[in-house]
Protein backbone atom coordinates (compact mmCIF):
# COMPACT_ATOMS: atom_id res chain seq x y z
CA UNK A 1 0.00 0.00 0.00
CA UNK A 2 1.54 3.24 -0.86
CA UNK A 3 0.81 6.59 -1.26
CA UNK A 4 2.15 10.39 -1.60
CA UNK A 5 3.07 11.75 1.84
CA UNK A 6 0.86 14.16 2.40
CA UNK A 7 1.29 17.64 4.13
CA UNK A 8 0.69 16.03 7.76
CA UNK A 9 3.06 13.13 7.89
CA UNK A 10 0.98 10.23 8.60
CA UNK A 11 3.58 7.59 7.96
CA UNK A 12 3.66 6.47 11.97
CA UNK A 13 -0.16 6.24 11.92
CA UNK A 14 -0.23 3.76 8.89
CA UNK A 15 2.80 1.73 10.54
CA UNK A 16 1.46 1.36 13.57
CA UNK A 17 -2.27 0.76 12.70
CA UNK A 18 -4.04 -2.19 12.89
CA UNK A 19 -4.22 -3.42 9.05
CA UNK A 20 -0.19 -3.66 9.07
CA UNK A 21 -0.26 -6.07 11.55
CA UNK A 22 -3.18 -7.89 10.24
CA UNK A 23 -1.11 -9.34 7.45
CA UNK A 24 -3.27 -8.07 5.10
CA UNK A 25 -1.90 -5.11 4.37
CA UNK A 26 2.16 -4.03 4.30
CA UNK A 27 2.62 0.05 4.20
CA UNK A 28 5.32 0.41 1.59
CA UNK A 29 5.61 4.03 2.31
CA UNK A 30 5.87 7.07 -0.16
CA UNK A 31 4.36 5.96 -3.54
CA UNK A 32 7.11 8.45 -5.47
CA UNK A 33 10.07 7.02 -3.97
CA UNK A 34 8.28 3.00 -5.09
CA UNK A 35 10.91 1.45 -8.02
CA UNK A 36 8.67 -1.56 -8.48
CA UNK A 37 7.96 -2.80 -12.01
CA UNK A 38 4.97 -2.86 -14.40
CA UNK A 39 3.68 -6.03 -12.84
CA UNK A 40 3.75 -4.73 -9.24
CA UNK A 41 0.43 -5.59 -7.53
CA UNK A 42 -0.17 -2.35 -5.02
CA UNK A 43 -2.94 -0.40 -3.81
CA UNK A 44 -2.14 3.72 -4.10
CA UNK A 45 -4.63 6.03 -2.24
CA UNK A 46 -4.85 9.32 -4.07
CA UNK A 47 -5.99 12.00 -1.86
CA UNK A 48 -6.88 15.18 -4.07
CA UNK A 49 -7.58 17.43 -3.63
CA UNK A 50 -4.83 17.44 -0.48
CA UNK A 51 -5.86 18.62 3.38
CA UNK A 52 -4.59 20.93 4.39
CA UNK A 53 -2.57 22.52 1.60
CA UNK A 54 -5.18 21.64 -0.94
CA UNK A 55 -2.78 19.91 -3.96
CA UNK A 56 -4.08 18.43 -5.71
CA UNK A 57 -2.81 14.50 -6.80
CA UNK A 58 -2.50 12.39 -9.55
CA UNK A 59 -1.90 8.66 -9.35
CA UNK A 60 2.37 8.33 -9.86
CA UNK A 61 2.47 5.34 -10.09
CA UNK A 62 1.58 2.73 -12.89
CA UNK A 63 0.98 -1.04 -13.06
CA UNK A 64 -1.79 -3.30 -14.25
CA UNK A 65 -2.05 -5.51 -11.82
CA UNK A 66 -2.89 -2.77 -8.81
CA UNK A 67 -5.75 -0.63 -7.89
CA UNK A 68 -6.03 3.28 -7.39
CA UNK A 69 -8.39 4.22 -4.20
CA UNK A 70 -9.04 8.30 -4.96
CA UNK A 71 -10.21 9.66 -2.17
CA UNK A 72 -12.14 12.60 -3.02
CA UNK A 73 -13.20 14.29 0.23
CA UNK A 74 -12.58 17.22 -0.53
CA UNK A 75 -13.20 17.03 -4.35
CA UNK A 76 -16.46 19.94 -3.64
CA UNK A 77 -16.50 23.41 -5.57
CA UNK A 78 -16.31 25.41 -2.59
CA UNK A 79 -12.74 23.17 -1.51
CA UNK A 80 -11.33 23.02 -5.44
CA UNK A 81 -11.41 24.28 -9.10
CA UNK A 82 -13.83 21.86 -10.74
CA UNK A 83 -11.97 20.99 -13.83
CA UNK A 84 -14.64 18.09 -15.18
CA UNK A 85 -15.83 14.83 -14.35
CA UNK A 86 -13.67 12.21 -12.27
CA UNK A 87 -13.50 8.92 -13.84
CA UNK A 88 -11.65 6.57 -11.95
CA UNK A 89 -11.70 3.16 -10.84
CA UNK A 90 -12.43 3.22 -7.22
CA UNK A 91 -13.22 7.02 -5.52
CA UNK A 92 -14.62 7.85 -2.23
CA UNK A 93 -16.94 10.96 -1.37
CA UNK A 94 -17.91 12.72 1.56
CA UNK A 95 -20.50 15.35 2.07
CA UNK A 96 -19.77 14.95 6.10
CA UNK A 97 -17.28 18.48 5.77
CA UNK A 98 -18.98 20.44 2.84
CA UNK A 99 -22.44 19.95 5.78
CA UNK A 100 -20.17 20.53 8.92
CA UNK A 101 -21.07 17.33 10.37
CA UNK A 102 -17.55 15.89 9.82
CA UNK A 103 -18.04 13.59 13.45
CA UNK A 104 -21.48 11.80 11.51
CA UNK A 105 -19.54 10.48 8.67
CA UNK A 106 -21.65 10.51 5.93
CA UNK A 107 -19.63 8.87 3.30
CA UNK A 108 -19.96 6.17 -0.22
CA UNK A 109 -17.81 4.87 -2.27
CA UNK A 110 -17.98 4.46 -5.89
CA UNK A 111 -16.69 0.99 -7.90
CA UNK A 112 -16.75 -0.21 -11.52
CA UNK A 113 -15.57 -3.54 -10.58
CA UNK A 114 -18.59 -5.60 -9.38
CA UNK A 115 -15.95 -7.80 -7.38
CA UNK A 116 -14.37 -4.96 -6.11
CA UNK A 117 -17.43 -3.98 -4.82
CA UNK A 118 -18.00 -6.81 -3.48
CA UNK A 119 -14.64 -6.92 -1.69
CA UNK A 120 -15.34 -3.44 -0.33
CA UNK A 121 -18.90 -4.20 1.31
CA UNK A 122 -16.96 -7.32 2.80
CA UNK A 123 -14.26 -5.08 4.24
CA UNK A 124 -16.49 -2.56 5.63
CA UNK A 125 -18.55 -5.36 7.48
CA UNK A 126 -15.37 -6.53 8.94
CA UNK A 127 -13.72 -3.44 10.13
CA UNK A 128 -16.82 -1.61 11.50
CA UNK A 129 -20.10 -2.71 13.20
CA UNK A 130 -21.87 -1.08 10.35
CA UNK A 131 -23.01 2.48 10.07
CA UNK A 132 -24.15 4.40 12.85
CA UNK A 133 -28.36 5.28 13.10
CA UNK A 134 -27.34 8.57 14.31
CA UNK A 135 -25.37 8.57 10.68
CA UNK A 136 -27.83 7.26 9.04
CA UNK A 137 -30.29 9.47 10.30
CA UNK A 138 -28.19 12.82 9.79
CA UNK A 139 -27.65 11.30 6.15
CA UNK A 140 -31.18 10.88 5.61
CA UNK A 141 -32.10 14.51 7.09
CA UNK A 142 -29.15 16.66 5.42
CA UNK A 143 -29.01 14.90 1.89
CA UNK A 144 -32.39 15.74 0.54
CA UNK A 145 -31.63 19.09 1.83
CA UNK A 146 -28.52 19.23 -0.53
CA UNK A 147 -30.11 17.96 -3.41
CA UNK A 148 -33.34 20.28 -2.87
CA UNK A 149 -31.01 23.02 -3.00
CA UNK A 150 -30.40 22.80 -6.32
CA UNK A 151 -33.77 21.56 -7.56
CA UNK A 152 -35.89 24.40 -6.01
CA UNK A 153 -32.77 27.15 -5.79
CA UNK A 154 -34.64 28.77 -9.50
CA UNK A 155 -37.80 28.78 -8.35
CA UNK A 156 -38.42 30.07 -4.79
CA UNK A 157 -34.34 32.06 -4.16
CA UNK A 158 -33.21 28.72 -1.97
CA UNK A 159 -29.67 29.18 -1.67
CA UNK A 160 -27.76 26.48 -3.28
CA UNK A 161 -25.45 24.88 -0.64
CA UNK A 162 -21.96 24.74 -2.46
CA UNK A 163 -22.28 28.17 -3.96
CA UNK A 164 -23.24 29.60 -0.40
CA UNK A 165 -20.31 27.72 0.85
CA UNK A 166 -18.06 29.23 -1.63
CA UNK A 167 -19.25 32.52 -1.08
CA UNK A 168 -18.59 31.75 2.29
CA UNK A 169 -15.12 30.64 2.19
CA UNK A 170 -14.26 33.34 -0.11
CA UNK A 171 -15.52 36.02 2.34
CA UNK A 172 -13.64 34.50 5.29
CA UNK A 173 -10.51 34.28 3.07
CA UNK A 174 -10.99 38.10 2.21
CA UNK A 175 -11.05 39.00 5.82
CA UNK A 176 -8.57 36.92 6.98
CA UNK A 177 -6.03 38.38 4.59
CA UNK A 178 -7.45 42.17 5.19
CA UNK A 179 -6.38 41.27 9.02
CA UNK A 180 -2.88 40.24 8.05
CA UNK A 181 -2.54 43.33 5.79
CA UNK A 182 -2.92 45.27 8.83
CA UNK A 183 -1.23 43.01 11.09
CA UNK A 184 2.59 44.19 11.75
CA UNK A 185 3.53 40.43 13.04
CA UNK A 186 1.89 38.36 10.33
CA UNK A 187 2.61 37.92 6.61
CA UNK A 188 1.29 35.93 3.81
CA UNK A 189 3.15 34.80 0.79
Amino acid sequence: MFSIFSFLNCTDVLRDSWYPKSGLFHWAGDASTFKGGASSSFIEIVCSPNNPDGATRRAVLDSEASKRVHDLAYYWPQYTPMHGQTNNDIMLFTVSKATGHAGKQIRWVLVKDADIARKTIKFIEMNSIGVSADSQVCAARILPVVFDSYELSASNGVSRLFHFSWCLLADRWWRFCQAVKESAHFSLP
